[in-house]
């Protein structure tokens, strides 16, 4: 009734409404659903996660990950299906409710709140909205489209960074600690193993206690003798995430400079902290009392270091191949004892 005063109009965003059925169905193939909804943020945003995603999970199917396979599967059906929600929601429209009062100047200084089905209200305060000079507005919603733009792409970036992130950080986690694939070079260890053979490897049992003997593992000589030179003095998460970097041959290349990756040792332990190990008569005695391997590949074994009496220290393991004949290990005095913290993970049965 006061023509001096606008209380509120309301009205739809024009062009906004399209079919959800359509979106969604769209929305099977990533992107697409965005796209038919006009939210082309949106849908690069779901294009290249949904890519990222689905190619993780193929190198994981690739080289027998399938714990980790799991995980990124999570995480892409997570991003799968939002991209179909997605693409149905967004083709609702956008209900716009403006607030506001006339000046003295006959200009209308303005409250917009744009309400989205998907994101709740958004408020948005724009001065002299609907002036008469439509140039002037022409300005201000093209500085305004600019702005929302650049902070899209912002928006998209960062999404994407933090994304990225958080995959390789859970690849890496669970590459140090849960499962990781080597392959068996060598025959230091037949008849148990065979060269060629792909195994599987875990450390959460050192996490939570230590390594026993009949223990298959595996050993980063890189790492024992960094250790020895005093280049590292402690071990922690990070050494062993750079050990699974250097050990990758895709990541190595990335970002190592092509180096090739690091040869690992794979042994069984034999002698833990305590232990007082012996060798004479080419025999093998623990604690004083002969040690039976009937999994040895020959039980006549030449090159025990005879006349040799050892006591594992604290912190350590003494290693030994299954084929000891050939097998080079703790036997060699410049190998010797082996850090726990060089172990790279136990063997999984």
């Amino acid at each position: 009734d006061d023509p001096e005063r606008l209380r509120f109009v309301e009205g739809y965003v024009a062009g906004s409404d399209k079919s959800p059925t359509v979106g969604g169905l769209l929305g099977l193939v990533p992107g697409l659903g965005y796209a038919y909804s006009g939210e082309w943020g949106n849908m690069v945003r779901s294009m290249v996660l949904n890519g990222l995603f689905g190619w993780a999970m193929y190198e994981c199917a690739d080289h027998d990950e399938w714990g980790l396979f799991a995980m990124t599967t999570f995480f892409e059906l997570t991003w799968y299906t939002g991209s179909i929600y997605g693409g149905a929601i967004y083709c609702k429209g956008e209900k716009l409710t403006i607030e506001g009062n006339l000046s003295a100047d006959g200009s209308t200084v303005a409250k917009r709140k744009l309400f989205r089905p998907r994101g709740g209200d958004e408020v948005l305060d724009y001065e002299d909205v609907f002036q008469d000079d439509p140039g002037v507005t022409r300005k201000k919603a093209t500085k305004r489209r600019i702005k929302h733009i650049i902070l899209e792409i912002l928006k998209n970036v960062l999404i994407f960074l933090l994304v990225f992130g958080l995959v390789i950080f859970g690849y890496l986690t669970f590459a140090v600690y849960f499962s990781r694939s080597n392959v068996v070079y060598g025959e230091s260890m037949l008849p148990t193993l065979n060269p060629g053979d792909k195994v599987k490897t875990t450390m959460m049992p050192y996490v939570f206690g230590k390594p026993h003997v009949g223990d298959i593992v595996v050993i980063d000589m890189n790492v024992v003798e960094a250790f020895k030179e005093g280049k590292i003095t402690r071990f922690g998460y990070f050494p062993r995430v750079k050990d699974v970097l250097l050990n990758n041959k895709n990541i190595s290349k990335m970002f190592f400079k092509g180096a090739e990756p690091h040869t690992l040792w794979i042994k069984r332990v034999v002698g833990v902290a305590g232990d007082k190990l012996e060798f004479r008569d080419n025999k093998f005695f623990r604690n004083g009392e002969l040690v039976v391997e009937d999994y040895l590949n020959d039980q006549t074994v030449i090159n025990y270091p005879n006349g040799t009496v050892i006591e594992v220290k604290e912190g350590y393991v003494f290693v030994m191949g299954d084929n000891r004949n050939v097998s080079n290990d703790s036997r060699n005095p410049e190998n010797g004892q082996i850090p726990i913290g060089a172990l790279t993970g136990k063997l999984k049965r």
